[in-house]
């Protein structure tokens, strides 16, 4: 009897393999990329990045300007005309849901900053070029979402770690400093990112590459060297 408690107590020891904890999901390339894939999947909800943020955030440019912007309410009521203006209100039907595409961006910061941390964690990343992949793709991912947050919002919360009980509620951050670590991170994705086709994600157009970070990291670096307006 003795001897099958013993057994049955070292069964139950044993790791559960489909359990979503770092050991398990960090150390394995196919699950490493499906936790990749949910930082995308934050972004492909209507509410979200690719239905709210992309189509009408910042459309009046010098060279577009969103169709309704001269109706005789907007922008002060129309919900898509006051995003392409930066004005929307707390009423605003296409921000003020729970799964609007501020809090669909901070959804997918906090994924990118677990699998940041999970890759890291195993230091498989220093020897194997498909880990290596990955990690610069959280890296540019979360890149991308703090410049896109900072071009919407300006000054902004910003978390380069998992979230704890004590930064749960931050301050703002100022902008220039979000970018500039950005500007830093960009130049670490591109040590383990792959150019076009020289790893397995690195083949498909819908990873990033070491071009892309490149090519952001750029664009974020004119950004800073322009003009901003300021609260004050």
């Amino acid at each position: 009897m003795l001897g099958l408690m013993t057994s049955c107590n070292d069964e139950l020891d044993q790791p559960n393999l489909s359990a979503m904890e770092p050991g398990t999901v960090y150390n394995d390339i196919s699950k490493a990329n499906y936790a990749l894939a949910g930082v995308i999947y934050s972004l492909c909800e209507t509410n979200a990045y690719r239905g709210r943020y992309i189509p009408y955030f910042g459309t009046n440019t010098d060279c577009e300007i969103f169709n309704n912007y001269g109706g005789v309410t907007a922008p002060s009521t129309d919900k898509e005309a006051s995003l392409a203006v930066y004005s929307a209100k707390v009423d605003n039907t296409y921000m003020n849901t729970d799964n609007n595409a501020w809090a669909k961006i901070y959804e997918a910061i906090e994924r990118c900053n677990l699998g940041i941390q999970g890759v890291k964690a195993t230091g498989l990343h220093e020897t194997d070029a498909d880990f290596a992949q990955v990690l610069g793709e959280f890296i540019t991912l979360r890149s991308m979402l703090y410049y896109d947050l900072v071009k919407a919002w300006g000054d902004v919360p910003v978390r380069w770690e998992p979230l704890t009980e004590e930064t749960i509620y931050i301050p703002k951050t100022d902008r220039v400093t979000i970018l500039k670590h950005v500007l830093d991170d960009l130049l670490e994705a591109e040590d383990y990112l792959g150019w076009p086709n020289e790893n397995s994600n690195a083949s498909s157009v819908e990873h990033a590459s070491k071009s892309f970070a490149k090519g952001l990291r750029a664009r974020v670096a004119l950004f800073l060297a322009g003009k901003s307006q300021w609260p004050n």
